[in-house]
């Protein structure tokens, strides 16, 4: 096979991306609800939180959790 690989397969593929990475607490906009999460896609623009409890998104700027970023 080389290095040619079928679209969507794991072979050797490793992602370090979520090690490390502990949840956060986090208040809910919408429930005020407090929970604690990991961020749902993270350094993308669709960064943010899930809320468990009214099941909504909220971005991670307009929570008061800590914004955390790669190295």
């Amino acid at each position: 096979m080389g290095l040619l690989t079928k679209r969507g397969s794991r072979d050797g593929a490793a992602s370090f991306g979520f090690v490390g990475r502990t949840p956060e607490t986090v208040d809910c906009l919408h429930c005020k609800k407090s929970f604690s999460t990991d961020v749902v896609a993270p350094n993308t623009r669709h960064e943010g939180y899930k809320c468990p409890h009214c099941k909504l998104y909220m971005p991670v700027g307009r929570t008061d959790a800590p914004v955390v970023t790669a190295a």
